[in-house]
């Protein structure tokens, strides 16, 4: 019973309530068939067959122990005879029910934390290369002028070249804020969801071209700041992901509160995934792509789903329970 609480334990943390996330999508390779196991059965179910698993045997060897002679009824070997059918019944059980899927789980997470450290360093290899091309190259052009305009004879000189520098200085002041935005959006702490997502929006279809259409139907509403963080890192990985290898025109994002759930989904009309395309896989190997996506939402008690079809597009849907936050 210790492995049935221990299955209980740490099964929420893989599950995507709801319908399976291969449904009208793909359906993942061998190595991926034990976690998803863990994906489409709910704690409480697995619960429940294991109970039904014990109590069914138990029935069955009690059914033939009443068969036999009573004074053989009460000897230590039908005692010893009890447990070992017992345990042979329940150990398949076990096995395909708890075990199985939570190596592949444990193999998934530790799969996802390398991938997460890598990504880390990839970041801030990325942040160094555009401080030093951008910025850096921005305040030597700065420090050049500034330098000419200590040198200049004539104040009508001086001003020229100080109106020179504003174009230069300017880029500058759009280098660091698109950087401070990549890194950690201030919009998303000081304005919320309802302001944060259709700038995000537009930031990514000016630099992609792409038509990108936001409905966003939330009104003013806060919620807790790890669910609006989470909720605005999947519809930018969603986004991103799109744009970059789905061949898509149109992307929409709709951003919804139903009840009590906070309600996201981003579709596209790219070309989908390929049938076969592990669950767990970015389309460009590099990012956190669906696993992350998934692992964010439903750390915070989410549904996490997506489906997709060779040619019609990729939709990917997350809820979250809500938690209303009042600033």
């Amino acid at each position: 019973m210790c492995i049935v609480l221990l299955a209980a334990r740490h099964a929420p943390i893989a599950e995507t309530k709801g319908d399976s996330p291969y449904t009208d999508a793909h359906m993942p390779t061998s190595g991926a068939s034990s976690a998803s196991v863990l994906h489409s059965v709910s704690p409480f179910r697995v619960f429940v067959l294991i109970l039904a698993t014990v109590f069914t045997v138990e029935f069955i060897i009690m059914l033939f122990i009443s068969m036999l002679p009573e004074d053989a009824q009460n000897s230590l070997w039908v005692s010893l005879l009890d447990s070992t059918l017992l345990t042979a019944a329940l150990c398949p059980a076990l096995w395909l029910l708890v075990v199985r899927p939570l190596r592949a789980l444990v193999a998934e997470r530790g799969d996802l934390l390398s991938r997460a450290f890598s990504i880390q360093e990839d970041e801030r290899a990325r942040v160094a290369r555009d401080l030093h091309d951008e910025l850096g190259q921005a305040q030597a052009v700065l420090l050049l002028g500034l330098r000419a305009i200590s040198r200049a004879e004539t104040l009508t000189d001086a001003r020229e070249r100080a109106e020179w520098l504003l174009e230069p200085a300017t880029n500058a002041m759009d280098s660091t804020r698109r950087l401070a935005r990549g890194l950690s959006p201030a919009i998303l702490s000081d304005f919320g969801l309802a302001i944060a997502i259709p700038r995000l929006c537009e930031d990514i279809a000016h630099a992609t071209e792409i038509s990108i259409e936001s409905d966003v139907s939330i009104g003013d509403r806060r919620y807790t700041t790890p669910m609006e963080i989470a909720c605005y890192r999947v519809v930018q990985e969603a986004i991103t992901n799109a744009a970059k290898h789905s061949g898509a025109r149109t992307i929409r994002v709709v951003l919804e509160q139903a009840v009590d759930r906070l309600r996201v989904r981003v579709s596209d009309d790219g070309r989908g995934l390929p049938r076969g395309t592990e669950y767990t896989e970015s389309p460009s190997g590099r990012g956190l792509g669906l696993s992350g996506m998934r692992e964010r939402v439903v750390l915070l008690g989410g549904d996490f789903r997506m489906t997709s079809n060779p040619g019609r597009g990729t939709t990917v849907e997350a809820s979250f329970p809500i938690g209303v936050h009042n600033p």
